[in-house]
């Protein structure tokens, strides 16, 4: 009798992780920006939105944003906890909106970034990752 009920107990526990690990591996990205985005200056600089979903949040997790030029170093630009607001949220090069939205101000030629977004759970282990690149053109 026993062995039945420690068998019994091993099988709910493997149903719970695996619960437990399909939630957190839900958390996705559901709606995605175009990628390339590309900016006409004079014509959509001045306010560039990116824009991301995502479903199947885990009650902790991180939502952060990225930065990167060709050849530099990837730099962390924003970053929000629990569905909290960003930090930093407004700065001169962009705005950071709730739940993942990014906002770009007055983009100017040469400034062609990959913007990444990353979803992280509550261990700061990354879930799902999407990029997407500015194409600037124009004047």
């Amino acid at each position: 009798i026993f062995k039945v009920i420690r068998v019994t107990c091993d099988v709910l526990n493997l149903a719970q992780l695996r619960r437990f690990a399909s939630s957190e591996s839900a958390f996705r990205i559901s709606q995605k920006p175009s990628n390339p985005t590309i900016v006409v200056l004079g014509v959509n600089s001045s306010q560039v939105r990116l824009e991301w979903r995502y479903s199947d949040a885990p009650s902790q997790y991180f939502v952060q944003f990225w930065r990167q030029k060709t050849g530099e170093k990837i730099k962390q630009i924003s970053s929000s906890k629990d569905g909290n607001a960003f930090d930093p949220s407004n700065t001169e090069e962009f705005v950071a909106r709730l739940p993942a939205t990014l906002i770009l101000k007055n983009v100017k030629g040469g400034e062609e970034y990959t913007y990444r977004l990353y979803l992280l759970d509550s261990n700061a282990r990354v879930q799902e990752t999407h990029a997407v690149f500015i194409k600037v053109v124009g004047k």
